[in-house]
């Protein structure tokens, strides 16, 4: 049957006093019928924002949205993906060539086709591996001239032919002003921090060099995904900055941190009773714009939603509806803890999530393997605070899919400290992990890491994945990840069916 327009649309608000904005254009017929919009709430692009645009047989699509402010939204068409200033009241046709190159026409064309131009999403040539492998020195001078000084410039350059772009209202000037400062900030922010990985003194030295003359105050609100990324680093130019400052002061750990206003005591313990996010709300309340700390705060808390991260959620929350009690985000972000609280309370007594009665007393993870011998077991090490841990834990429902009930056992171990039982008892039902579990805090570890990883630089990676065959034999070779899909499905048939 042919295909005729059909939109998918999560979310949008769509209020009395909310401007149309039309969205069409025209696709190559029979190369990709398929478009996603993001249009982001102000705190990031997640995916459950997507709206997912399907075209009509001969290529064209529509779609009306209302809008009741500026959003700078994210169209992916064939993996690539464009940036797009949505105005209230404006239309934007787009023509796709064959060669995936995107033309505009319409009243919102002018600060499109500049938008296109300057690709902001793109990855910079400075963090590319064949750029860092070929850098002669890390040392702040040497980066100053082979990497900051060339990037400002070219920020500079496309500030410029912003001012000088005709058409374009002096709003949507600054507002796309506001994304390139910010974007150029952040990628420096991201190539030390992610692509050189400096040590904590040389790291603390760039940060001070960049950030030395930039302001988080916002020039235009509201602002743009690209603005708030750059908030996300100002962060860490704050942590940076207060550390700094402690050891200047003589390292007083019962002295407020600047910034931050507690000592670096009471931030270790607000840390583990609340998480990392209260604490960066804390800098971000008293250093950022409330309407942009509002924003963040919601989205702190959106990304501990989507992380199923209930415990965590929980005093954000709290303090959210304190602090903004009329906030527009306050309906979302309560719906999406309710939704949290009903997979708890459903999975409270799924017997197929399985917590070891002994996991305390357990000293060796052979006590456990021995437990199911005739099977094979996939080992995770993990923890709740593990970022590509909770990544991974998406691939599970197919892993677990695809060997239902062929004599493979899940088994999960879980470093957290004994502070963090319930969390992760709560994490794990949230979370629908079926399987088998248990937990030993850092200093336990270290046992069950010499049991399964002689070689001591390998130690201590999360998370990590073994594979006991059904004599209950660790197999030698190294096990994939489930996000590697058929290659660890391939690993565990070998075993399975030798």
């Amino acid at each position: 049957m042919k295909k005729l327009v059909s939109f998918l649309i999560l979310f949008i608000s769509v209020f009395d006093c909310a401007a149309q904005f039309r969205l069409s254009g025209q696709m190559p017929v029979l190369v990709d019928d398929t478009l996603r919009l993001n249009i982001p709430l102000d705190y990031g692009l997640p995916a459950d924002q997507d709206i997912l645009i399907l075209a009509k047989p001969n290529g064209g699509f529509e779609l009306d949205l209302g809008l009741e402010e500026k959003k700078l939204a994210t169209l992916n068409h064939q993996g690539k993906k464009y940036f797009l200033l949505l105005s209230p009241g404006k239309n934007l046709w787009i023509q796709f060539s064959s060669d995936n190159m995107p033309h505009f026409s319409g009243t919102a064309a002018a600060e499109n086709a500049q938008l296109q131009d300057l690709d902001l999403l793109k990855i910079p040539h400075f963090r590319t591996p064949d750029f860092i492998t070929g850098l002669k020195s890390t040392a702040l001078d040497s980066l100053e001239d082979q990497v900051i000084k060339p990037w400002l410039r070219l920020r500079n350059r496309q500030l410029s032919a912003i001012a000088a772009t005709p058409g374009m209202s002096v709003d949507d000037k600054l507002l796309l002003s506001q994304e390139i400062k910010a974007n150029a900030i952040a990628q420096l922010s991201y190539f030390a921090r992610r692509d050189l990985q400096l040590n904590r003194t040389d790291l603390m030295t760039y940060l001070m060099h960049v950030y030395r003359e930039v302001s988080v105050k916002p020039d235009i609100f509201p602002a743009g995904p690209l603005y708030y990324d750059f908030a996300d680093t100002y962060l860490s130019y704050l942590e940076a900055a207060s550390y700094k400052d402690f050891l200047e002061n003589g390292s007083n750990t019962k002295r407020p941190m600047k910034y931050y206003g507690v000592s670096i005591d009471s931030s270790n313990t607000l840390v583990s009773k609340k998480g990392r996010s209260y604490l960066n709300w804390l800098a971000v309340k008293s250093e950022f714009d409330p309407r942009v700390a509002e924003a963040m705060l919601a989205r702190d808390i959106a990304r501990l939603h989507l992380a199923k991260d209930l415990s965590m959620m929980r005093p954000l929350i709290k303090e959210f509806k304190t602090v903004y009690p009329k906030s527009k985000y306050r309906r979302d972000l309560e719906d999406r803890m309710a939704e949290l609280e009903h997979r708890l309370n459903a999975n409270r007594n799924n017997s197929a999530i399985q917590i070891l009665e002994d996991y305390r007393k357990v000293s060796s993870i052979h006590e456990v393997i021995k437990r199911y011998k005739g099977k094979v077991v996939c080992l995770e090490i993990w923890g709740t605070w593990c970022a590509p841990c909770r990544y991974e834990l998406g691939f599970n429902p197919q892993l677990k899919s695809r060997f239902k009930d062929k004599g493979v056992v899940f088994l999960y171990l879980d470093m957290d400290e004994d502070d963090k039982d319930g969390h992760w008892k709560e994490f794990i039902s949230v979370n629908q992990m079926t399987g088998l579990h248990l937990r030993k805090n850092r200093t336990e570890m270290q046992k069950f890491w010499e049991e399964l990883q002689p070689d001591k630089s390998k130690q201590g990676l999360y998370p990590s994945y073994f594979i006991f065959d059904r004599n209950g034999q660790l197999v030698p070779e190294t096990a994939r990840r489930p996000s590697h899909g058929e290659d660890l499905y391939k690993q565990l048939e070998r075993y399975l069916f030798p």
